[in-house]
């Protein structure tokens, strides 16, 4: 059955942070089978999407994220070690990074920060992990509280 969501979808392109959204489409009622056509018997409807440019000038993106429920902030994690906190309706960063372990990684290549997720309840413990290479070379996950 094809059932298409409404949905905000976020990429990275290099240096360039882009945003798309995907337009919304109603579930048709089900589907009679598992082919892709809905009940009427045609395909589903084609999706068209619109690319905005957020911000540019980020150094080796690595990751896009947001905590559970917060329409207001972009955290962009960079390879280097540093997490900036954007703005949404702007793509303003904040003065400081969000977060600094640049000198607690190695980076380059597969090596850096890498992720960063939030706990589900992020907004009333503050909870969030990241994944990064640490200055062994070993890859390390580590909780914040």
């Amino acid at each position: 059955m094809w059932c298409y969501r409404r949905s905000r979808v976020t990429t990275l392109l290099g240096q360039l942070l882009v945003v798309f959204a995907i337009p919304l489409t109603g579930c048709g009622g089900g589907s009679n089978s598992d082919n892709g056509t809905t009940q009427g018997g045609g395909p589903p409807p084609s999706v068209s999407l619109k690319l905005q440019t957020v911000r540019t000038g980020f150094s080796a993106l690595t990751f896009l994220t947001a905590p559970p429920n917060d329409s207001t902030h972009l955290f962009v994690v960079e390879q280097v070690g540093q997490v900036q906190l954007l703005d949404r309706a702007t793509g303003t960063p904040n003065a400081a990074p969000f977060l600094d372990i640049s000198l607690q990684i190695s980076s380059g290549g597969e090596r850096g920060l890498l992720g960063l997720a939030f706990h589900p309840n992020y907004n009333a413990n503050r909870q969030f992990y990241i994944f990064y290479t640490d200055q062994s070379g070993n890859p390390t996950v580590a909780r914040y509280l």
